[in-house]
């Protein structure tokens, strides 16, 4: 099986005062690689919502998201609607699978 290459452009900003360069958020990064574009989303309609390693009920609790936490729909598993589960990451870094009935989609 042969694999894709792909390419992609990392943009480094300034801050002000500083000599320290440093990547652009995780969020400010668009991928458009097979109409895999990358979709945000908030959770909704729950108080806790656990966040687990895998797309199942049975697998381990990594964090707990609240109300209104942003999320970032990774292009692997936004079209896994059908088994009722996304893969997100945060703002903070957490990195998991949700139930997708408790995210709304931006």
């Amino acid at each position: 099986m042969e694999g894709k290459e792909i390419k992609m452009k990392i943009n480094y900003h300034k801050q002000a005062g500083s000599n320290i360069t440093s990547p652009v958020a995780a969020n400010d990064i668009v991928i458009n690689e097979a109409k895999n574009e990358i979709k945000r989303g908030y959770v909704i309609n729950c108080e806790r919502l656990n966040v687990r390693d895998q797309p199942n009920s049975n697998s381990a609790i990594i964090s707990v998201l609240v109300n209104n936490t942003k999320v970032v729909i990774e292009p692997d598993y936004q079209l896994a609607e059908e088994n009722d589960w996304f893969h997100i990451t945060t703002e903070i870094g957490v990195d998991g699978f949700v139930k997708s009935e408790y995210i709304e989609v931006i």
